[in-house]
């Protein structure tokens, strides 16, 4: 019988699956386990056992998420958010300044917050202060920190778009009342519904034959308009002199005033001032936000951005007020007329009409003076910067103009009659087709997602979704981009990159530049389809450039990382060895970057489940898996945040439980291991626990969370007798200054089968007997070690030497070899547990095998 002393000195496989029982050719068998609870499989190896949690709050009502609030890696809160509220927490407490809860009120039901797979259906992406928040039923919301302690929840109207495609039936038209302000909308067909109240919509000139090009040295007058490309500019001021003509800076401004010239007359060059300043109206189209709709066919809306002439069925009268200084009266036989002369220049060209308004003239030289007007319309000649003539009737009584008197020009122009237009467009997300579900932040863009379709902002401006700029598609303008797959498979996560990843319900598509070295933009960018594994509706976690999602099934998490070699997207399984691990179904995912790196998953049945998780090519390659299971205790929501103290990440957790015959929602937060130079007394190990500190006592109130509960308790560093909380309070056997007062939260582990070889091969399936084990521990207590959870030896830490009624110090070393209680066996596996709140840290156990050669 050959006798081998094997060491099992690394636990970096985590729990491996029953059916990979067999598989002793595989490296990670000897480094694995087949039962693991409550331990934390570290990259250096060890077991370390998990720590317990703490209780912060109770859920305000009903089924509630968690989401996390980092506005920097100082700055961070905690969203509760449940059934039409949110509620914050900051500091590893309720944020409540003088009591009250800070509460902001939302439109989400319970309905709306949870799917029918249990899965968490609101989606949030942040912007340092603002967090914008997505439903498929709810028009997206932004959430404010306006101070430390105050937030607003707002909508988001979205400025530009996005825009369905542009209606093509050109039987099914748009007129609108007007160009600015309140306008009516009347449809050709029925297109409005009472949903659309709220929306934007979208209009478009048919063409621009009513409005003549732009062209150096062109003449041109006050009130006329002119169009570069898609732009559309009005005339508001010439030169002095007579025959203006356009300059020759193409107007290129799409906002405000600009000249094209300088406005002055070169002498002899056969023209008149070059120059004149031009007024941008509007572009090739304009928008409005419906306010209410009538009918199918009728609906009022406010003008957003302002609508094209040529889509309103009106003339627009254009007002230019120039003051007359003074005037003459000139009479003759055949002719009578005024001359005036304004303040400054009038900008008036011979021919124009104008309408004069205030106009003071004698009639009758008296005495006394009979006073009179020559108000009315004219045309205007004789024109000079400062002065124009109208001709007067020669039965109108007028000697000579009043000085001093205050009268206007009102220059009158006539814009062609617009008319309806089949180019109009709803928007892209509404109440009848769905609201964006989706949302990232990508190439200093804002990116929303629905379905297939996916739409990014201007650049640099996250509420504006304008397709054209001036008219006119630029680099930055908003881009509006399709899935399209041979499958209508519909968008569940996305995630940034240097690619924008998409996730859906049966692939996996990455969105990028056509040309890498140009920045992305209408024309240049790309949307393929690279893998089908299709996902579940969980965000992803990103874990040093990998991202990790759960499959559709919901029972695998896969990686998804750039493989340069093949110059496409690789993922690996990383339940492959361990299947059995989320055969429940994944409902929620986050990542604990430190003190440990770990993706925490909330599974269907309510277990918490980690995975040691740390990837680095040629050095390391561990993917453990452990589950946690807790005392009445169902884990329904996971977010992490930093810790307020700058070490590390905190969990939370959102834990149900059944307390006193009812069934309560705790908020908690899952505590760290004992530090490796904390005080033994910091131990805490217990579930939904709370701390004492103080004067030494022997009664620890407060516990009206846990009423009727057994609870463990750990007093000093100390184990106590379990107590049942009653009346909120539990009685120790003996005075504490630091109680840590809990549901129990019992850790166990198994070793897979003992492989130790034998004299011809294999030990597997052989006849074998362990004589005894040490185990080597750091800064450990308690346990029990043995063949079968129901056949353990009690450790014993504590030594002749060391003071009673004093808790032994913590263990750090090898142990005495602990006689095997088990006998001759095929299949030998070690099992430790630990049902006391103290600190395990298990680091190899060193059996000694006897294996038979025969079997």
């Amino acid at each position: 019988m050959a006798k081998e002393t094997p060491i099992l000195q690394t636990f970096d496989g985590g729990e491996m699956s029953p059916l990979m029982g067999g598989r002793t050719d595989l490296a990670k068998y000897f480094n694995s386990c087949s039962v693991l609870q409550n331990f934390l499989p570290l990259v250096q190896g060890p077991l370390v056992r998990r720590g317990g949690t703490q209780f912060i709050n109770p859920v305000k009502a009903g089924r509630a998420w968690l989401l996390r609030f980092q506005v920097s890696e100082r700055v961070s809160y905690m969203l509760e958010i449940g059934p039409y509220y949110i509620r914050f927490y900051t500091g590893r407490g309720l944020l409540a300044p003088g009591g009250v809860p800070v509460e902001v009120a939302t439109p989400y039901s319970a309905e709306d917050l949870t799917d029918g797979n249990g899965l968490f259906t609101l989606r949030a992406v942040q912007s340092a202060d603002t967090m914008y928040l997505f439903h498929p039923r709810h028009r997206p919301r932004k959430l404010l920190r306006t101070t430390s302690e105050q937030f607003q929840l707002q909508d988001v109207d979205f400025q530009g778009g996005p825009y369905q495609d542009l209606n093509t039936e050109k039987a099914s038209t748009v007129l609108a009342s007007g160009t600015t302000g309140t306008v009516t909308l009347t449809s050709s067909w029925g297109i409005f519904t009472q949903s659309m109240v709220g929306n934007i919509f979208y209009l478009e000139s048919m063409d621009f034959s009513a409005v003549r090009p732009w062209a150096v040295y062109q003449r041109v007058n006050i009130g006329e308009l002119r169009r570069v490309d898609m732009r559309v500019y009005r005339c508001t001021a010439v030169g002095e002199g007579n025959e203006p003509v356009t300059g020759n800076n193409t107007p290129i401004h799409t906002e405000g005033k600009a000249w094209d010239g300088d406005g002055i007359d070169v002498p002899d060059d056969q023209r008149g001032p070059i120059g004149v300043e031009w007024e941008y109206l509007h572009d090739s189209s304009g928008e409005v936000r419906i306010t209410s709709v009538q009918s199918s066919t009728q609906a009022t809306a406010d003008v957003i951005r302002r609508l094209p002439n040529d889509l309103v069925p009106v003339s627009e009268i254009i007002t230019r007020e120039v003051r007359i200084a003074s005037g003459q009266i000139v009479s003759g036989m055949f002719e009578r007329y005024a001359e005036l002369t304004t303040d400054g220049p009038h900008f008036l060209s011979n021919g124009d009409t104008v309408r004069l308004l205030g106009t003071v003239v004698v009639a009758n030289a008296g005495p006394p003076p009979v006073m009179s007007t020559i108000d009315g319309t004219y045309e205007v000649h004789q024109v000079t910067p400062t002065t124009f003539r109208v001709t007067l009737l020669l039965s109108q009584p007028a000697l000579s103009y009043s000085p001093g008197s205050i009268a206007k020009v009102e220059h009158v122009v006539t814009v062609p009659a617009g008319g309806a237009t089949y180019k109009w467009a709803k928007s892209l997300y509404n109440q009848d087709d769905g609201w964006p579900e989706h949302g990232a932040f990508w190439r200093q863009r804002l990116v929303l997602v629905r379905g297939r379709k996916v739409a990014m902002s201007v650049t640099g401006d996250f509420e504006n979704f304008a397709s054209k700029i001036g008219g006119e598609v630029e680099t930055d303008s908003a881009i509006v981009q399709t899935l399209n797959a041979r499958q209508i498979n519909r968008a569940v996560w996305v995630a940034e990159s240097d690619e924008l990843i998409i996730g859906t319900d049966g692939d996996e598509w990455l969105i990028g530049p056509i040309q890498p070295n140009q920045a992305v933009g209408p024309a240049n960018v790309r949307a393929e389809r690279r893998t089908a594994y299709g996902s579940r509706a969980i965000v992803p976690v990103e874990v040093g450039g990998r991202v990790l999602f759960v499959q559709a099934s919901g029972q695998k998490l896969r990686d998804y990382v750039f493989n340069y070699d093949t110059n496409n997207y690789a993922s690996n399984d990383t339940t492959k060895l361990a299947e059995h691990v989320l055969r429940a179904g994944a409902i929620d995912l986050t990542y604990q970057q430190e003190p440990d790196s770990i993706i925490w998953v909330a599974r269907a049945d309510g277990v918490l489940v980690g995975c040691t998780y740390d990837q680095e090519p040629g050095r390391s390659d561990v993917y453990a898996w452990h589950p946690h299971p807790m005392v009445n205790g169902w884990v329904e929501s996971i977010e992490t945040m930093p810790a307020p103290n700058g070490e590390g990440s905190d969990l939370w957790l959102i834990v149900r439980r059944e307390i006193n015959g009812q069934t309560v929602r705790y908020v908690e937060l899952l505590r760290n291991p004992l530090g490796s130079t904390e005080n033994p007394s910091e131990a805490f190990y217990v579930d939904c626990g709370l701390t004492y500190r103080g004067p030494e006592v022997t009664v620890i109130s407060g516990l009206d969370h846990l009423e009727g509960q057994t609870v463990q308790a750990l007093v000093d560093g100390a184990t106590s007798p379990d107590r049942v909380v009653t009346n909120g309070s539990i009685e120790l056997q003996y005075a504490g200054e630091v109680v840590h007062v809990g549901l129990p939260a019992p850790c166990a582990m198994a070793t897979m089968g003992v492989e130790a070889g034998a004299t011809n091969g294999t030990a597997q399936g052989k006849t074998k007997r362990l004589t005894n084990v040490i185990v080597r521990m750091h800064r450990s207590l308690g346990g029990n070690l043995g063949p079968s959870p129901d056949n353990l030896e009690t450790l014993n830490f504590r030594r002749p030497s060391q003071r009673m009624n004093n808790p032994p110090p913590l263990y750090s070393g090898d142990s005495e070899p602990i006689p095997w209680r088990g006998g001759y066996e095929r299949s030998a596996k070690i099992w430790y547990t630990n049902d006391q709140p103290l600190p395990v840290t298990l680091l190899a156990l060193m059996p000694v095998v006897s294996t038979s050669d025969d079997r």
